[in-house]
């Protein structure tokens, strides 16, 4: 029988869908076959003890929207539910960048499994700051979500916030395919807690070849981001120049991160660089 620490340590452990449904299945078991049965732990503390453990993996922030035609009734931005529990986020606190921009969600507030909602800035829909004026930065921002204790659950950066904590971690500049070498790459990680938004964001080569991330990229805190050369079979975490030819010079080269509004994030230069 499964106790409460092999339960946590799946939590930490735990990163896909499927593990949360895998992990909801361990849970039931403690709860309702194991431990908390044999100590006869009524129905609504059952669900205190199933909430805290899942709440905090089961939440994040999925997208901000920061800039539009009508830049105050545009600003938005969604909190999505992985599943696969009910999520009761009432006295929730959403922060804009600073502590003088903050929502505390009311009472009722509930997130169904595999859910969206959107909070807007301006008075729209059923969340929203309230305000009369842009909270979001154009040039950069972040957002916090905290638990009712201040915990805080999922981060969200975009911009200037987040340079520093986006680097180009590595370059493989020799493929093993012949000839075109498409399967070199370019590494981006992520070395803080939060989701780093890389809309707009731009690669570009020493070669003279660029990539530009799609609208929704980004890169989960702690994690990496690998851009291939020309590879078709992709990963959640790896995206594709889509080139034919190799990119990265084998005897030296280098590359740049611009974020969207085309500042240097960051630089790799490797070898003897060619002068363009």
């Amino acid at each position: 029988m499964e106790n409460i620490h092999m339960i946590r340590e799946k939590i930490a452990d735990a990163g896909t869908q499927a593990n949360l449904y895998e992990l909801r299945a361990t849970l039931e078991n403690y709860l309702f076959k194991g431990d908390a049965a044999d100590r006869g732990l009524g129905l609504s503390e059952i669900w205190e003890k199933s909430f805290n453990l899942f709440a905090p993996l089961q939440m994040t922030i999925s997208a901000l929207n920061y800039a539009g035609d009508d830049q105050l009734n545009d600003e938005f931005i969604e909190l999505f539910n992985k599943g696969p529990a009910i999520l009761d986020i009432s006295g929730w606190t959403l922060e804009a960048g600073s502590p003088d921009q903050r929502l505390v969600f009311p009472a009722g507030s509930l997130i169904q499994p595999l859910s969206m909602i959107r909070i807007y800035t301006a008075q729209r829909g059923s969340y929203y700051f309230g305000s009369e004026r842009p909270i979001w930065n154009n040039r950069g921002d972040e957002a916090l979500l905290y638990d009712h204790n201040m915990e805080l659950v999922s981060s969200w950066c975009y911009g200037n916030k987040a340079h520093q904590h986006v680097d180009i971690s590595y370059i493989n500049v020799d493929g093993e395919q012949e000839r075109s070498e498409g399967d070199e790459y370019i590494e981006l990680t992520n070395f803080s807690k939060h989701r780093v938004d890389l809309s707009g964001w731009q690669i570009n080569s020493s070669s003279g070849n660029s990539f530009i991330f799609d609208v929704g990229t980004y890169i989960e805190p702690n994690g990496k981001l690998r851009i291939y050369t020309n590879k078709q079979d992709l990963n959640a975490n790896e995206l594709s120049f889509n080139c034919k030819r190799a990119i990265w010079n084998n005897t030296g080269g280098g590359g740049n991160l611009l974020d969207h509004l085309q500042m240097i994030v960051s630089e790799y230069h490797y070898g003897f660089e060619p002068q363009r």
